[in-house]
């Protein structure tokens, strides 16, 4: 979050004095924060921050730990990244007396949740908590005999507050069975474990991952799908 921060009048400033934007590898820079040129722009506006996942600001279930890997991270990058963080945490404390490290959904999109709330004093709510809420969703469910979602991979972090999952349990209310389909899918038990009635994928075994992901054959795949179980 500390693009977006800088983006809105934040300053950072390093031991010598000097104003820069932080990156991953350079939290550890950051000697001093001022936030008064973003706040009096944001006065009066109330900011409200949507995140998905719960996971923390850092350690082995933060935001370097469990979703740099997927951007291409190696072990290496995943640790030094969860220095930069806790540094980072350990800053926002001394300049901002902000303790957001913990704060459900502070390790969204690369701990910009936690950036929100110390820099911006932003408010974090689920997003398809919000979202579900604006289309009626709970309305629909009343009436509902089945219900599918999905995603493009699904996996035991789709437990962690995706959008299936905060699908899943509001359909869970009603009784109404909730099917996952995904591109591609991983600890099928687990999801249909935490109550998910099917776990399925679309893609066939042996077709790469660049070919999956063609509109043509991805359109293929749904149809597929759709023909043998409905």
């Amino acid at each position: 979050g500390c693009g977006c921060g800088a983006a809105l009048g934040v300053r950072f400033t390093d031991a010598g004095g000097r104003s820069f934007v932080p990156v991953g590898a350079t939290l550890d820079r950051i000697a001093h924060i001022d936030a008064s040129a973003a706040h009096e722009r944001l006065h009066g506006v109330r900011v409200i921050a949507m995140c998905d996942i719960t996971n923390p600001m850092h350690g082995h279930s933060g935001a370097a730990h469990i979703f740099a890997p997927q951007k291409g991270a190696d072990e290496a990058a995943v640790r030094e990244l969860d220095r930069q963080l806790r540094t980072l945490d350990k800053t926002f404390r001394r300049e901002l007396n902000a303790s957001v490290a913990m704060l459900p959904g502070a390790g969204a999109a690369g701990a910009f949740g936690a950036g929100c709330v110390a820099l911006l004093g932003a408010e974090l709510r689920r997003g398809i908590e919000v979202v579900l809420d604006v289309v009626g969703f709970d309305a629909l469910l009343a009436d509902a005999d089945l219900v599918i979602t999905g995603e493009g991979h699904a996996d035991s972090q789709t437990l962690m507050g995706k959008l299936p999952e905060r699908v899943m349990r509001r359909a869970q209310k009603y009784q109404v069975p909730v099917w996952l389909v995904a591109g591609q899918t991983d600890d099928a038990e687990k999801l249909i474990t935490a109550g998910f009635t099917r776990a399925d994928k679309l893609t066939p075994e042996g077709l790469a991952l660049h070919e999956a992901i063609k509109p043509e054959i991805t359109r293929q795949n749904i149809y597929r799908w759709v023909c043998q179980n409905l």
